[in-house]
């Protein structure tokens, strides 16, 4: 299965583990509180409107609220050459680092990328994105001013933002992936 579609819920805590907070940017914050009250607002008009068409898009909108919520990224943990990254819904996504060629942090690289299906900003940034000059990557973004982007050997791209970026690197230099940049 490719790197994005493995899920692991249980994983062996005994192994060494760091763990990453993945705190939500200023900007994001302000965005999914302006958002979330545009969602209470509608549900409000809902109960007063008594439509039809206007509760089902209402409901269907509250639903895409919820799904964003659950999938947002809670954290990341360092694991047994694992990047395994928390949902708020308590699933993980794994990605297996032993096939890491670079990891570098880009602080810009979001800002020059375009959307092919993501969240764009609802609670973090997830999906997969497109740049000229990276190709494809997926992402997992709380903070687009902290993107770490790991190039996976299998030419898989991933897009990370732990809360300390430089200990997230330094902690991959150190041994825990193969070699990084």
């Amino acid at each position: 299965l490719p790197f994005y579609l493995k899920q692991n819920i249980n994983f062996n805590s005994e192994v060494s583990m760091k763990t990453f907070k993945a705190k939500l940017s200023p900007l994001l914050f302000v965005f999914s509180l302006v958002f979330s009250a545009g969602i209470l607002f509608l549900a409000g008009y809902d109960l007063v409107a008594n439509s039809r068409e206007i509760h089902i898009i209402i409901m269907t909108i509250l639903i895409s609220w919820l799904f964003l919520l659950l999938h947002s990224v809670k954290e990341y943990k360092i694991s047994n050459n694992n990047l395994i990254i928390s949902r708020r819904g308590g699933w993980s996504t794994v990605v297996d680092l032993s096939g890491l060629r670079a990891a570098h942090s880009d602080s810009n690289l979001i800002w020059k990328s375009v959307s092919l299906f993501s969240s764009m900003g609802v609670f973090g940034i997830n999906g997969f994105i497109w740049n000229k000059s990276t190709g494809i990557y997926k992402i997992f973004l709380t903070e687009p001013s902290k993107l770490v982007l790991l190039e996976l050997q299998d030419g898989n791209k991933v897009a990370v933002s732990p809360e300390d970026p430089q200990s997230f690197l330094s902690l991959l230099n150190d041994g825990f992936t193969n070699k990084t940049e």
